[in-house]
């Protein structure tokens, strides 16, 4: 308590009184004194130094990083400047309770001892002594792990490399363990680096990066080039034995009738998940293996028919980027198919009781050309869908309605659908329409249905108003006249470079002049019409003064019956000085193109 003696106080007894509260002419001072409380701010992720139950090498490391991050707190805090006393306190009091016994068996005190040579008192306990030979024995085995970019291999190789004491050799070891110890699956990306004459660490990063990252780009353009193709079609069920009655799976699952009865129209797409296709077609390529060595049926992933492993195995697809099926063998599509059975549309050439008919949509997820024509019907134009896999005629009772016609001019039809995945569907009824296309009127007949489809014309009606015409031979329609006489300019003589071909003999090259060669006395005349020929052409010229060299010629004869005449320099060719030009290879083509987007061939 601060007090003040009054001033009124006459007596000298020396006794200490309060001043009054109220008491303004107090002469006494009240002296007030503010205490700052210091606050550490511990970044996030900042805990103690745990040692127990750790081993002695993974201990050294785990002081290491600890120290690491706790000089850089001291550094990033400002504290590293304060005096050695507080850093110690401040050390001791981070450090964590685990430590705190070491720190006792040093025998030191906190408040005298000097900050550095307690961090070396820690560093002597925490660190072993260290074994050059196993440090270099575990960075020349340590090998690139599955699933190991390159950065991250190299980043574990240059921490291994700190305590190897390598000194001005540590690049080139590095260099040399980071090609040894590439991956199996990266074999190509080894020997383009074993190509390599005067290859240093950095140039050896880059390439494995640029390696790297066109195999990413590769695997990525491959994705973006899947589709999937979408196919609805609407065919005969499968074959029934003559005996019984034929019978068609309902909407409730139950099997029903061939005279079943008239129900409300439904359509169920055939959705799958591709989880269950894939299994799908799991099972279908075992199954189709097993059968093929039992049966000798062609296989369902080549093809072909084998007995033994089959050739499809480890190959990729092209359409859904699978492996161990061909391309034309993929069964990754979606497909809603459509049973159509009419007595009406019997085919006569068919021997079974089962009478089916085919209507095929194929759609593609890709940008396709759909073959169509436009149809006028009561005064309305829809457009008709060429299909040459349906054999019937058929439309959406939507479009029947929406051209102003009336189900009176319907006709009864026992026509029974069923869809792909069994569900029973029973059409509305049929009907001839007359329809003018291209100008004709044809009288065709169709097939309502109650379901959203477009309208679709079958093979039969196809042929008949001339819409399609059956190709045998694909010709190139071309008119080559024409281009000759576009183009005139490129096909006049036989074209030359811009500038004479320069060769240059080695030093102290020695003439030699090669002897003519004999020729059967009945190309006599023929060699000479062809030299004529290519004079006349500027592809030879006549040399008449001495010349120092001198190759001999060649004759044969072409299987036109026509004659090629060239020289044999050999002799030559060996005192030429040769211009040498390193050809790019696969890899580094490759690597020029990783960000290409935009692809052609020759």
């Amino acid at each position: 308590d601060l007090s003040s003696r009054d001033s009124s106080d006459d007596s000298d007894d020396g006794s200490i009184t309060s001043a009054s509260d109220d008491d303004s002419s107090s002469n006494s001072s009240i002296v007030s004194t503010t205490f700052t409380m210091a606050t550490l701010n511990l970044p996030p992720n900042f805990g103690s130094l745990e040692i127990d139950g750790v081993s002695t090498t993974n201990l050294s490391k785990k002081w290491s990083d600890w120290k690491k991050q706790f000089t850089l707190y001291l550094v990033a805090s400002g504290l590293d400047s304060q005096p050695d006393k507080r850093k110690v306190a401040i050390l001791l009091s981070l450090v964590g309770s685990q430590v705190m016994p070491v720190f006792n068996s040093f025998k030191v005190d906190e408040s005298t001892v000097k900050f550095d040579d307690l961090i070396k008192k820690f560093d002597d306990y925490f660190t072993p002594k260290k074994n050059i030979t196993v440090e270099r024995h575990n960075l020349l085995t340590r090998h690139q792990k599955p699933g190991e970019s390159i950065d991250e291999y190299i980043t574990a190789l240059k921490n291994l490399s700190h305590s190897c004491e390598l000194n001005d050799l540590t690049d080139s070891i590095i260099k040399d363990v980071l090609i040894l110890g590439l991956r199996k699956d990266n074999k190509k990306m080894k020997e383009r680096l074993l190509q390599e004459d005067s290859l240093d660490l950095e140039k050896a990063v880059s390439l494995c990066k640029s390696f790297e990252l066109s195999q990413i780009q590769a695997q990525v353009l491959e994705t973006s080039n899947e589709s999937e193709t979408k196919i609805n079609k609407i065919s005969a069920g499968f074959p029934h034995s003559s005996k019984g009655p034929h019978r068609f799976q309902g909407q409730d699952g139950k099997h029903q009738g061939h005279s079943g009865r008239s129900k409300k129209l439904q359509w169920k797409d055939n959705k799958r998940t591709s989880r269950t296709r894939s299994k799908s077609r799991q099972h279908y390529q075992e199954s189709s293996q097993r059968s093929n060595d039992r049966d000798g049926k062609k296989c369902g992933r080549c093809g072909q028919i084998h007995r033994f492993k089959c050739p499809a195995e480890g190959v990729k697809c092209e359409t859904c980027g699978k492996f161990n099926h061909y391309t034309h063998m993929c069964r990754s599509r979606k497909v809603q198919t459509l049973d159509l059975r009419n007595d009406r549309y019997a085919n006569d050439n068919s021997s079974s009781d089962d009478d089916g008919y085919y209507v095929g949509q194929v759609a593609s997820s890709k940008d396709s050309t759909i073959w169509s024509v436009e149809l006028k019907i009561n005064g309305k134009s829809i457009t008709g869908q060429l299909d040459t896999g349906a054999q019937l005629n058929c439309m959406s009772l939507s479009v029947f309605e929406s051209l102003g016609l009336t189900s009176n001019i319907l006709k009864s039809s026992n026509t029974k659908i069923t869809s792909y995945c069994g569900n029973t569907i029973t059409s509305c009824g049929y009907c001839l329409l007359l329809c003018s296309v291209s100008g004709k009127s044809y009288q065709i007949p169709f097939d309502v249905v109650d379901i959203k489809c477009p309208t679709v014309l079958g093979l039969k009606t196809c042929h008949s108003l001339n819409l399609i015409k059956r190709v045998n031979a694909i010709t190139d329609n071309a008119d080559v006249n024409n281009l000759l006489s576009t183009y005139s300019s490129c096909f006049e003589g036989l074209g030359k470079l811009p500038s004479p071909c320069k060769l240059t003999l080695k030093e102290g090259a020695t003439p030699v002049i090669d002897a003519p060669r004999k020729l059967p006395f009945k190309i006599h005349e023929k060699v000479k019409s062809e030299l004529a020929r290519m004079e006349a052409d500027q592809v030879i010229s006549k040399v008449e003064e001495p010349s120092d060299w001198v190759s001999s010629m060649v004759v044969t004869t072409k299987k036109s019956g026509a004659l090629r005449i060239c020289i044999d320099p050999k002799n030559l060719n060996k005192n030429l000085k040769r211009e040498h030009f390193q050809l790019p290879t696969l890899e580094d083509i490759r690597a020029k193109i990783n960000s290409a987007s935009v692809f052609s061939t020759l």
